[in-house]
Order: C-alpha cells, then sequence, then structure tokens
C-alpha cells in the first residue's frame, strides 16, 4: 500500500495506538487536543509518528482527527525507511499545517487524479519530517526533555532561566550548553520559535488583526512580531495567510453537528490505521480506523 487517508472523530477518554509495522503515519488536527503524555497537542497541529515504534496519544478534548498512513514504499522513495528516532513529534513549521490542509482538500474532491496530488504531498510532509528529525540531534538526558515539555506546555507565559534549572536540577549554564548541544538552538530561540508556530495557527484559523496575534504571542509589537516570523519562515505574517488562505477549504461541521460517514476514507488497506483502545471499543465509545464502524453521534 502506498497510502491511505481516513477522517475520524474521537470523545475524550478514547487511547489511540498507531503501531509502526513499517509504516509512518501524520495526523492533522482539525478540532481538539490530544496528549502524548508529555505535549499536549491542540487544533492545527501536525503531529508525525514515526515508523520505527508503537505510539499511544490520549484524547482531551472531543477531537476531529485527519490521518494519514504513509506505507513502505512512500518511506523508501523518500529514503526514509528509518528515522533514527522513535518519537512522535509536533512538525512546528509553517509548512506542515499548509501541506496538510492541501492534503486535507485533495481528500475532499473527487477529481480523477487527485491520488498524484496526495501523493506528491504526501512525500513533501514525509521530506519534512525528515528534516525535523535530523535537526533533533541525538538523545537528551530525561531532566532536558523535561525542561523542554514545560516550554512547549508554557510558551505564551514562560520561564525564568532559574526556574527551568531548578526543574532540571541542574546548573544554569550547564542547562544551556546542554539545550544547545542536543536541540540547536538557544531556550529564548526555542521559545520564540514555539510562539512563531502558534501564530502560524492564529493566522490559518482565525480573523485576528496582526497586532492582536502579536500581542497574543507575546511579541513586543506588530514589527517585531513581523521581522522575527519572516525571519524564521522567510514570508511576512500577511504573505503567509494568503498562502493560506489560497488553499482554504470549506469547514465541515463541528464534530457535534454531524456524524462522519464511511466516505471519508482515501486508500486501500487490509489493516486498520489505527486501533482504539480495547475497553473504549468494548462500549461502544470509539472507533476502528479503516475498519467497517464509526463514532456513534450519540458518543459524543
Amino acid at each position: 500500500m502506498s497510502f491511505e487517508l481516513s477522517e475520524r472523530i474521537y470523545p475524550v477518554g478514547v487511547r489511540l495506538k498507531f503501531s509502526g509495522h513499517g509504516e509512518a503515519y501524520f495526523c492533522f488536527l482539525l478540532e481538539g487536543a490530544l496528549s502524548d503524555g508529555t505535549v499536549t497537542h491542540s487544533s492545527g497541529n501536525v503531529i508525525f509518528f514515526p515508523s520505527d515504534g508503537a505510539h499511544t496519544v490520549d484524547i482531551v478534548q472531543d477531537c476531529r482527527c485527519f490521518i494519514v498512513q504513509a506505507g513502505r514504499s512512500l518511506l523508501s522513495r523518500a529514503n526514509l525507511n528509518s528515522f533514527g528516532d522513535r518519537e512522535a513529534r509536533s512538525l512546528g513549521t509553517w509548512e506542515a499545517p499548509w501541506l496538510a490542509s492541501r492534503l486535507y482538500a485533495e481528500f475532499l474532491k473527487h477529481a480523477p487524479t487527485r491520488e498524484l496530488r496526495i501523493e506528491a504531498i504526501i512525500l513533501q510532509l514525509l521530506a519534512l519530517a525528515g528534516r525535523s528529525s535530523r535537526e533533533e540531534g541525538g538523545r537528551e538526558p530525561l531532566w532536558l526533555r523535561r525542561v523542554r515539555a514545560a516550554i512547549d506546555s508554557q510558551f505564551l507565559t514562560g520561564y525564568r532561566l532559574s526556574e527551568l534549572a531548578s526543574l532540571a536540577g541542574v546548573h544554569r549554564v550547564h542547562l544551556v550548553r546542554e539545550f544547545r548541544r542536543h536541540y540547536g538552538t538557544t531556550i529564548g530561540e526555542h521559545l520564540r520559535t514555539r510562539r512563531i508556530d502558534y501564530a502560524y495557527q492564529l493566522l490559518g484559523q482565525t480573523n485576528l488583526s496582526l497586532r492582536e496575534i502579536a500581542a497574543t504571542c507575546r511579541f513586543a509589537d506588530r514589527s517585531h512580531f513581523s521581522k522575527q516570523f519572516k525571519k524564521l519562515s522567510g514570508l511576512t505574517p500577511a504573505e503567509y495567510r494568503n498562502l493560506f488562505q489560497t488553499s482554504r477549504i470549506e469547514s465541515r461541521p463541528p464534530i457535534h453537528d454531524k456524524q462522519l460517514g464511511q466516505d471519508l476514507h482515501v486508500g486501500i488497506s487490509e489493516g486498520s490505521l489505527v486501533s482504539a483502545d480495547a475497553d473504549a471499543q468494548n462500549s461502544g465509545q470509539a472507533d476502528v480506523i479503516g475498519g467497517t464502524y464509526f463514532l456513534p453521534q450519540a458518543a459524543l
């Protein structure tokens, strides 16, 4: 199988299990939030699950997810049969939500040549994931992972360096040195990047003005925000918003308003993409992706 796409809805409390078995996955959060135990991912995020392991996430807010499975043949063509990193991660670049939105738009179409376009976009996403994996660097110690998770969960408020050093249980100088060695960036630069990542979401999914987004993302003013945004993305905020809107699609009704149907599925597969927790399945609280039944609307 080359690829398989599916749109699914899940209620709070469901645990999803992505089994590698040689396939990689992308999850584009259209609505809601999920957690991998360390970081909570919200609407607009694109989470990548490498092929080299099994992954579990918990639904912490009713979710509508667009899930992409990339088969072995696509991974081979992208020279990404092994990512060297088994951990799931959010692709925090402006390209990820833009590509995922384009892919979702193609998913909803019924054009005869859409499979070729879908495959091309998935290859671009895989290249992005591969680049992200290389940038992650080597295996970091657990205390450093805790520090990064703290920054990622509180990037709009931030921490003092002394607070992060206390959380890690190491000296501030050691923290700064190890953070840069493992992640290839400073703590301040990583914090700004996370705020810009959030700005990508606000630009693509809201009608907030640039001044309002700058204030929400804790930049000094609109000018400072625009300079930092262009430095990281190569585009001004206005250019990114225009680019995102050119691939805008009609939104589906919210998950409480409409039950999804079996036509929301593209690809050929003998197995399921993702399995839901067995207890939830037995209680009728979840669906099996790639299976033959869907989440009852009453379950939400």
